[in-house]
């Protein structure tokens, strides 16, 4: 007997549930063939594509599913995480709002839009998004983790009830997956320490441009640097890190189970996390204790809330003593910068300061437009008001969404900055062209309570000064550490009331500013920022002094 349409969906769908793709594919394949227009084997043969990488197809076909049942709220779902997939976030994001609209009880299509808004710098809506997600499903921590993520953007948010969020979220984590109690690690102090870095960011992204100068001169006799590569993205910046490392492991297809039985087999004496509630979170892994010793940096910038995580590298600038009732993990200060940068490639030239020949102060931000809350945009608004004929630049390095010039133009002018004084210039994707364009930009404007840290450090790079506030976490006082590092402590505004005139004192003196702009490559290549050996002998110091501790109390008689 032929078995019916309805009887080959089942079948087939069973397979996909069971992990089967094959089989299940010649399923859908064999009731197309008998009934091209069936909207459940197009949705489902296209989120097969989807789990397999393969983008653009899911995307037709459920397209195709949805031009038949166009108010089927799991294809719009799907087609909202095969946009998402492929970069296209207006579109996801169109699909997914259609897709809660329909049903509004969809934890996962809340989860999805909550992602790409905060991508796209609606960073309001995507914390509603995620909230909403949580209340539906809120036994489930990786959505609260993003929405831990995301309210860091945002002023009002408490530092401290957000760490304390981040402990409980860490320590349901450790009890649901045991931690490791015991280690067969040699704990000799003073041997070659196996050090395992984890993260999906070792490619073009802070992260892996922050590792790219220092890595290289680690002392591979005292350190051995092991990479576990979380995303399966690669670039040039992927092949540098990879020179830089002793061996390098592609562990995206890994689960946490599997890759902390990897690590530990590995026999990993010290562990980094690089991500943090980032990008591609690992820290259930790390809840496991895989190596002795673990410690998080650079892809974060608050408490994971883990007491697996032994240690936070920072300095003194990013985490003072006052306020360590923020992180759950120990601080580890170095020295002096917490960071380090590479001299760009095909940099192009300081150019003279704009003033001097356009008669105004152009104000500046090239950070992402995420970071620009409406606590920043009073800032800046007082500041432009502050000094006559001035204009304020903006660009982001993110992805624009439909109209964003237009909804950010309309909020600043609502702040008080006519539309003749703004300007929102679209993404440059060169590289070179991008530093270039500082040649327009007078002083740079860092935004709070996230300040910026690549874009703080190119912009003085190419010679523009960063105007900074104080802040009260740790990713607010990224901008200190960078005007620290590089004496430009004046630039510092101590509080919201004091940054306007501030920037008023320093817009005025445009002979100061032209011999700063002049210097200030120099002086940026001679600092901290951008001396890699001193870091990495800073760095080694470091990760040494944490195996120590835990050698000390692991001795054996």
């Amino acid at each position: 007997m032929t078995p019916s349409i309805d009887d080959l969906y089942r079948a087939a769908i069973k397979l996909h549930q069971q992990g089967q793709a094959g089989k299940a594919a010649q399923l859908y394949d064999a009731i197309l063939a008998q009934q091209p227009r069936h909207a459940g084997a197009l949705h489902l043969k296209g989120v097969l594509a989807l789990q397999s990488g393969d983008h653009d197809t899911a995307i037709a076909l459920i397209q195709r599913s949805l031009a038949i049942e166009p108010r089927h709220g799991l294809a719009l779902a799907n087609l909202g995480v095969a946009y998402r997939a492929a970069r296209r976030f207006d579109e996801g994001i169109e699909a997914l709002r259609k897709a809660v609209a329909l049903d509004a009880n969809s934890a996962d299509a809340w989860n999805n839009l909550g992602q790409m808004l905060v991508r796209t710098g609606e960073v309001r809506e995507a914390v509603e998004a995620n909230s909403r997600a949580l209340a539906l499903q809120p036994n489930r921590p990786g959505l609260r983790g993003r929405l831990l993520f995301a309210r860091n953007y945002l002023g009002e948010t408490d530092p401290v009830g957000l760490a304390q969020e981040a402990r409980a979220l860490g320590a349901e984590l450790e009890q649901r997956v045991h931690p490791r109690t015991s280690h067969p690690n040699d704990p000799d102090p003073n041997r070659r320490i196996r050090l395992g870095l984890v993260s999906g960011d070792l490619k073009k992204h802070p992260v892996g441009r922050f590792l790219t100068a220092w890595l290289k001169e680690l002392d591979g006799d005292r350190i051995e640097a092991i990479a576990y590569s979380t995303n399966s993205d690669s670039d040039e910046v992927t092949d540098e890190i990879r020179a830089a490392t002793s061996q390098w492991f592609d562990v995206w297809q890994l689960g946490h189970e599997a890759l902390d039985a990897k690590i530990f087999g590995d026999g990993i004496d010290v562990l980094l996390d690089l991500s943090g509630w980032s990008g591609d979170v690992r820290l259930e892994m790390f809840a496991r204790k895989p190596a002795p010793v673990a410690f998080t940096w650079l892809g974060y910038f608050a408490t994971t809330g883990m007491t697996a995580i032994d240690y936070v590298l920072a300095n003194k600038w990013v985490i003072p003593e006052t306020e360590e009732n923020q992180w759950t993990e120990k601080p580890w200060r170095m020295p002096d910068t917490y960071l380090c940068f590479a001299v760009p490639n095909e940099s192009p030239a300081v150019s003279p300061l704009p003033a001097l020949s356009t008669g105004r102060i152009t104000f500046g931000s090239f950070n992402n437009f995420n970071k620009i809350n409406d606590g920043t945009m009073a800032a800046w608004s007082k500041l432009l008001a502050a000094v006559p004929n001035s204009r304020l630049i903006l660009r982001s390095s993110g992805h624009y969404p439909p109209g964003v010039e237009a909804r950010l133009g309309k909020r600043l002018n609502e702040m008080g900055i006519g539309p003749d004084q703004v300007r929102v210039d679209p993404k440059i994707t060169n590289y070179p062209a991008h530093l270039a364009s500082y040649a327009e930009i007078d002083i740079a404007l860092d935004p709070f309570p996230y300040n910026g840290g690549t874009t703080t450090v190119e912009a003085l790079y190419m010679g523009v000064p960063v105007l900074v506030r104080a802040g009260d976490r740790y990713v607010a006082h990224m901008g200190e550490s960078i005007l620290h590092n590089t004496g430009l402590t004046d630039w510092l505004a101590p509080n919201e009331s004091a940054y306007a005139a501030l920037g008023v004192a320093k817009a005025s003196d445009l002979e100061a500013l032209a011999a700063l702009r002049a210097s200030l490559r120099d002086r940026m290549v001679s600092s901290p920022l951008f001396d890699a050996p001193r870091f990495a002998r800073n760095f080694e110091a470091a990760v040494r002094g944490m195996w120590q501790v835990w050698c000390a109390s692991h001795r054996r008689a």
